[in-house]
């Protein structure tokens, strides 16, 4: 078969006609697809580093709250005993003569059942001014879901810079709380 070269040159032209048409169309194609492979892969990364900084902000979480159960002495995870009010009681007398003070007396008295209070308190006591404020502000750290209700603190005592104070606290039953809470979820 003999080609001239006119025809020759024709196909040459065809040809690379044809390879640029194929270039432009399945390029631009190729083009889409890899901006569109790459675009995904940078929202995915965006993702990784957004969960990365939320798992750093949850570890912090974690540690601040660990800080707090530490501080507080609490555990709301425990179970409480039926010994509750006893301890409170035995923790708050603790805490007093640590602090030098002078409890004249604490009463106790139960609440009711539907009640989401275990007990209320009511003590009088005296002491030096810096030892009742240390007293009073310890008692969020005994370790116990106990809330102060009241205090009245009024000057005199036996000696100068005595206080005499009054108060009264809430005794809560956590579980009832942690039931509420799930009740309203």
């Amino acid at each position: 078969m003999n080609i001239s070269e006119k025809d020759k040159r024709t196909i040459r032209w065809a040809s690379i006609g044809i390879i640029i048409y194929l270039l432009v169309f399945y390029g631009g194609l190729g083009i889409k697809k890899l901006k569109t492979r790459s675009a995904d892969y940078q929202e995915l990364s965006k993702k990784a580093a957004q969960l990365k900084v939320d798992l750093q902000n949850y570890e912090t979480e974690m540690i601040r709250l660990q800080k707090l159960k530490r501080s507080f002495n609490f555990n709301p995870s425990s179970e409480f005993e039926e010994t509750l009010v006893s301890e409170v009681s035995a923790a708050i007398q603790e805490s007093a003569k640590r602090n030098r003070i002078k409890l004249k007396f604490i009463n106790e008295s139960g609440a009711r059942p539907s009640s989401a209070i275990r007990a209320s308190m009511r003590m009088e006591g005296e002491g030096a001014m810096t030892s009742v404020i240390r007293f009073l502000d310890g008692m969020g750290r005994l370790g116990f879901p106990l809330f102060v209700e009241s205090v009245q603190i009024e000057g005199g005592g036996r000696r100068p810079g005595q206080l005499q104070f009054n108060l009264e606290a809430l005794i809560l039953d956590y579980n009832a709380f942690k039931a509420s809470e799930d009740d309203n979820a």
